[in-house]
């Protein structure tokens, strides 16, 4: 059974996924084994913040798409809702399983 019933996880899957070279479905399995319930949120490479993650290294992140991430957490969550962040160029996404 698992001892947390819900994760928020906002402006966190690109620091795993790109400073330090984790694969999005790894990110996914690892949340699932956390919880049943995860609101999350994906940053596309053109927000500026990770442009200056991206500034001082070679973009070797081919795989950090939108259309990635949404396959990786489907293997382990079924989508409630998302939401786009107004003026932003973020997506939240709230699974649950």
């Amino acid at each position: 059974m698992k001892n947390v019933i819900v994760a928020l996880a906002l402006a966190f899957i690109y620091h795993i996924a790109i400073s330090n070279n984790v694969l999005i479905i790894l990110i996914a399995e690892f949340m699932a084994s956390l919880c049943q319930n995860l609101m999350i949120e994906f940053v596309p490479k053109e927000d500026s913040q990770i442009q200056v993650l991206l500034a001082s290294r070679k973009d070797i992140f081919a795989d950090y798409t939108l259309d990635n991430f949404i396959n990786a957490f489907s293997k382990y969550f079924s989508s409630r809702e998302s939401v786009d962040v107004k003026g932003q160029h973020e997506l939240c996404f709230l699974y649950g399983r």
